[in-house]
């Protein structure tokens, strides 16, 4: 007599399959969620650094900085298009007698790097979430 064995799994066996790739997929996607917001915070740095660096050709060529960042004087040669913020906003900017401030809002403040300065300038408040640079 010949036995005959069903191969296949059992429904035991698929739910824990199931359980395990349900808890892999909750790990991963909490973990994801905390990124967007640390790689936006990133770009803002970035592009801070750039109108930054920005700016001093421009003081370079001109003799000064520009009245806005949107200075018909400064856009088309020096930085075209001004970056804007990730999430659609813009970033702030304020002459501070011979220099400038730049600032952005982060979305966590434990990502701001440490060269941020901190109190009101030049009409910019420079505390909690907001980075800013001055030359």
């Amino acid at each position: 007599m010949k036995r005959y064995y069903k191969r296949g799994f059992t429904l035991i066996e698929l739910l824990i399959v199931i359980a395990t790739i349900g808890i892999l997929t909750t790990v991963v996607l909490a973990n994801l969620s905390g990124a967007r917001p640390r790689t936006r915070d990133a770009t803002r740095v970035s592009d801070l650094k750039n109108i930054q660096l920005s700016m001093e050709f421009y003081r370079d060529a001109v003799g000064g900085y520009p009245a806005s960042l949107t200075d018909a004087t400064y856009t088309p040669d020096f930085m075209d298009p001004v970056p804007t913020d990730p999430q659609g906003g813009s970033y702030q900017y304020a002459q501070n007698g011979t220099g400038y401030v730049l600032g952005a809002t982060f979305e966590q403040a434990t990502n701001i790097p440490d060269d941020d300065i901190d109190g009101t300038v030049a009409g910019i408040n420079c505390s909690g979430s907001v980075y800013c640079l001055t030359n």
